[in-house]
């Protein structure tokens, strides 16, 4: 009798076990939709056995994921074929291998044996790119038996591990148990932007200078409205005048070939901006978007907020944008090889500190009102002493003009000026009044013009050496001893009575319209960068300390929000003072 009962004991627990399956189940996060790809190809019976010992795989797939902000889900439905306490195996450990080309350490799976389960969460602290995981080596271990993967094997033996696949694990007694995987990886709101530096190179070998070999490619599933990248490659190097010594570096990327990124025209050369100083990431993107409401400036670059990993490790939030120079769809001037009169793009400031060579590199005009004004483009090594000399007179001729009060409107573009103090104005950028980051150009029988705008992360209230209380005009210079700012074009110019009076039309003309863009701009490019923001200040704790050249009245603020809030007062405040005082 008790032998009787212990068999149906037995056909019970058997019925209870075998033939139930286990399907996961996508549960949205409280940040995040979830999402799951079911359409991949099985492979099944083709997919190789392997005994117990780790396993080995790459590949080879396209992007076919779509993830959305938050925690992404892969996973796959599954069922198991015997109960665990019956089965003659069990799943050791499993992980990402560091055998991937572009991860440096494994990233281990946690396994679930009871419930047939081996799951992985992919953070900016554990990072593993999109194309890795579509193309990924597994590394398993079993306590006895064979496994193979079943679901979007590649051909190679690699995984998608952004499609449905399975761990199908067989005991020495050849029963099986399927494994789901499921793999939860974090998307925010930026592209991301993956740069792998060749021959064992670290972020911290990358030269000031000379450019070290590298491939890069934009993930930009997470970010909507752009589109990812191929692998391109090209090399980089630092950047910057002062910016390049703060811990949180910028970087200059030049393409081996040209590609358009994140939707602008296709190019060879690119910046990745650190915003070390800036807590708010944004001043720079927010300048641009004001500045293409001004239709004089021959030209305005784009930037982007996008999250930057260096051999897959997190670097933070950093603007890519266009670089500047000469060329079609950028600053669209003349150019000859051996001609005079053709397009220049000068730099005034652009000497200071720099190992240059006067007369070769860059000059000063007669009345230094146009103090070390560098060649950018086309450069010293690329003139001819004609041009140089061509350019220099006219330089020195229009200066000339200004500071007599003479007939300096058959030199310079009126139009151009004004609205170039209107952006320098309005945002306080005093590092780039006459001292550093100040451009000009002029193009083949044309006059000198203002632009363009260049470099605003110490803009808007956010520059130590900044008169605290933001009632001067900055882009007029003085000539006591040390000045930050010295005696400049804009100190003549904005004492001509008709230059002032076209100033003040142009002001009201394009104030409220400056003041939108400026509004718009914080609010749309604070909410995609609010999510990566803190990943960034936990790699980069500056919030809430003084970084760089940042105003006290910035370093005191601890949050992203209080800085963003900063932002847009201070717009509205100074704003105010020039309707005032204009």
């Amino acid at each position: 009798m008790k032998f009787l009962k212990r068999f149906l004991m037995f056909l019970i627990i058997c019925f209870a076990f075998c033939g139930c399956g286990t399907n996961t189940v996508l549960s949205d996060t409280s940040s995040s939709a979830v999402l799951s790809e079911s359409t991949a190809a099985s492979v099944g019976s083709s997919a190789s056995s392997h005994s117990s010992s780790s396993m080995l795989v790459q590949s080879s797939a396209e992007v076919v994921s779509t993830p959305v902000s938050g925690s992404t889900v892969f996973s796959s439905s599954v069922s198991s074929s015997e109960p665990q306490e019956m089965f003659g195996a069990s799943v050791l450990s499993a992980e990402i291998s560091a055998n991937n080309r572009t991860i440096n350490a494994a990233r281990a799976f946690t396994v679930d044996n009871i419930n047939g389960k081996i799951t992985i969460n992919i953070g900016y602290d554990n990072y593993v790119d999109i194309k890795t995981l579509q193309n990924c080596f597994v590394d398993v271990n079993i306590s006895g038996g064979q496994y193979r993967f079943d679901g979007a094997v590649n051909a190679n033996g690699s995984i998608d591990l952004t499609k449905e696949n399975s761990l199908v694990v067989t005991d020495t007694n050849g029963a099986t148990r399927n494994y789901s995987i499921e793999v939860k990886r974090t998307v925010y709101d930026l592209p991301i932007v993956n740069i792998y530096l060749a021959n064992g190179l670290g972020v911290d070998g990358i030269d000031r200078d000379v450019y070290s070999e590298m491939t890069m490619y934009i993930d930009s599933s997470g970010a909507e409205g752009f589109d990812s990248t191929e692998f391109l490659d090209g090399g980089i190097h630092g950047r910057g005048h002062s910016t390049w010594k703060w811990p949180k570096k910028p970087y200059r990327i030049k393409l081996n070939e040209k590609a358009g990124i994140l939707g602008l025209p296709s190019n060879k050369d690119w910046i990745l901006l650190a915003n070390y100083s800036d807590k708010s990431l944004i001043r720079n993107i927010v300048a641009y978007d004001m500045g293409r409401e001004l239709d004089s400036f021959v030209w305005t670059p784009t930037q982007y907020s996008v999250d930057l990993f260096v051999n897959g490790e997190y670097r933070g939030v950093y603007a890519l944008g266009e670089q500047r120079e000469i060329a079609n769809k950028k600053i669209n001037l003349y150019e000859s090889p051996v001609e005079v009169d053709r397009g220049y793009l000068l730099e005034v400031g652009g000497a200071d500190g720099e190992d240059l060579v006067r007369g070769i590199d860059y000059f000063s005009t007669k009345t230094n009102s146009a103090d070390n004004c560098t060649f950018v483009d086309p450069k010293p090594e690329d003139m001819t002493d004609e041009q140089r000399k061509f350019i220099m007179d006219y330089v020195n001729a229009a200066d000339s003009a200004i500071v007599t009060g003479g007939n300096y409107e058959d030199y310079i573009d009126v139009d151009s000026f004004i609205d170039w103090i209107i952006m320098q104005e309005l945002t306080c950028n005093l590092d780039s009044c006459f001292r550093r980051s100040c451009y000009f150009t002029k193009d083949k029988g044309g006059k000198i013009k203002m632009g363009p705008i260049w470099d605003f992360d110490l803009a808007f209230g956010n520059f130590s050496l900044d008169n605290p209380s933001y009632n001067t005009w900055n882009t007029v210079g003085t000539d006591v001893e040390d000045a930050y700012i010295d005696v400049n074009w804009c100190n003549y110019l904005m004492n001509d009575p008709d230059f002032r009076s076209r100033l003040k039309s142009r002001w009201f003309e394009v104030r409220d319209r400056l003041l939108s863009a400026a509004y718009s701009s914080i609010e749309r490019n604070s909410a995609l960068a609010r999510r990566s923001q803190t990943e960034n200040y936990k790699i980069w704790k500056t919030m809430g300390y003084k970084s760089g050249y940042e105003a006290w009245a910035t370093a005191n603020l601890n949050t992203f929000d209080m800085q963003i809030d900063y932002l847009k007062s201070f717009l509205e405040k100074r704003a105010a003072w020039i309707d005032a005082n204009i």
